[in-house]
């Protein structure tokens, strides 16, 4: 009987030692389940706001670039010219054209010329890829944050409204008359060098070149490029003297509300970040 006593009085000991344990374990993992879950929202928050900076930084360098594409997009489009209109071959087709072509013929081609390198169509076609580089990058971080391939809506794209400058080519008749003169004066020049300049190139060779033979030769190719040196110099001379005439045209300087442009910029990425 005393063993049955003892027996039960254990049992009740040990089943309510078992119940203090139990509830101490269980304390102690709800409160690593809180600690973990206030960890995770933490992080996550953390992240979003990552993510949130990252994506304003991108905003601000697409306006920053953009702004640098318009405000040199006019000496882009002289240098674009340049290479294209300007130089040795460039410069013979404008004088035949010059010399042959009608005057209405003439000023039809300086007028497709000008929409051609100094419209604004060119620099809003500039300013939409600059845009789709900017929207890629704005996508690829915002799936990296959602994790999703069609995430929500992307920035669009900003109204530019870039008035359509006019840019006379009229300068481009002055320019094709010079190249004219100065093939003429090349010519006189090539005479003139023949005549003066030869017989003294002939005379310094043979005092200081005793021994060398063929002087002759050697002041006719000396004299050539004589003439051909100064006919290039006048010529590039044309050239810039063009294109400075050119650029006194761009008087205004094309200006848009960039801060308003970055300001729908970053409410974009607002909503998006807030409404995740």
């Amino acid at each position: 009987m005393n063993r049955l006593f003892f027996f039960l009085i254990s049992c009740v000991f040990f089943v309510s030692c078992s119940n203090e344990d139990d509830e101490k374990l269980r304390s102690i993992v709800d409160s690593n389940i809180q600690i973990t879950e206030s960890d995770t929202i933490k992080d996550s928050e953390f992240e979003l706001a990552q993510y949130k900076t990252e994506e304003l930084e991108l905003n601000k360098i697409f306006v920053s670039d953009l702004e640098h594409l318009i405000n040199s997009a006019y000496e882009k489009q002289l240098e674009n010219f340049e290479e294209e209109e300007l130089g040795f071959i460039a410069g013979y087709g404008y004088m035949f054209s010059y010399l042959f072509k009608s005057k209405q013929g003439w000023e039809d081609e300086m007028r497709l010329k000008s929409g051609k390198y100094f419209g604004s169509l060119n620099i809003e076609q500039n300013a939409y890829s600059l845009f789709e580089s900017y929207q890629k990058d704005v996508s690829n971080l915002r799936k990296r944050f959602w994790n999703r391939s069609n995430n929500k809506t992307l920035p669009l794209h900003p109204k530019l409204n870039l008035p359509d400058k006019r840019i006379s080519l009229g300068e481009l008749t002055y320019h094709s008359r010079n190249n004219v003169i100065i093939e003429i004066i090349s010519e006189g020049l090539e005479k003139m060098a023949t005549w003066l300049i030869y017989p003294f190139i002939v005379w310094a060779l043979s005092l200081f070149f005793p021994a060398f033979g063929k002087v002759g030769c050697i002041a006719k190719i000396i004299v050539f490029f004589i003439t051909i040196m100064l006919s290039v110099v006048i010529s590039i001379w044309n050239d810039n003297s063009l294109l400075e005439k050119l650029r006194e045209q761009n008087k205004e300087q094309v200006t848009l509300d960039y801060q308003n442009i970055l300001k729908e910029l970053n409410n974009n990425t607002q909503k998006f970040y807030e409404n995740d």
